[in-house]
């Protein structure tokens, strides 16, 4: 048990975080409270954290989505000016103003 708490110790999962992870698995997927009670595999306890943060990821995915369907679209991109056509505009500049330099 204590080579669990070091492993869970170093990925910072304490006893709160520990209860709220069975408390979510319990509600998510139907495990009673005897079931944890047997837990000394840290590996369990990291795969029931993924599984559980995937649950989150995927019930907020909707309202993500819906706002970003909602958002004002991105202003057009401006294609640059061609070197070429830079460089006459330049030119044809210099000689505008009648004056020479």
């Amino acid at each position: 048990m204590a080579h669990a708490w070091g492993v869970l110790g170093n990925q910072g999962i304490d006893k709160p975080k520990l209860r709220k992870m069975f408390d979510d698995a319990k509600k998510n997927y139907g495990f009673a409270d005897e079931q944890f009670e047997n837990v000394t595999d840290p590996r369990l306890v990291l795969m029931m954290r993924d599984a559980n943060a995937y649950r989150e990821i995927k019930a907020k995915t909707k309202a993500v989505t819906t706002k970003a369907q909602n958002a004002p679209p991105l202003p057009k991109q401006r294609q640059a000016t061609p070197r070429n056509e830079r460089l006459v505009k330049a030119v044809d500049g210099r000689f505008k103003g009648g004056r020479r330099p």
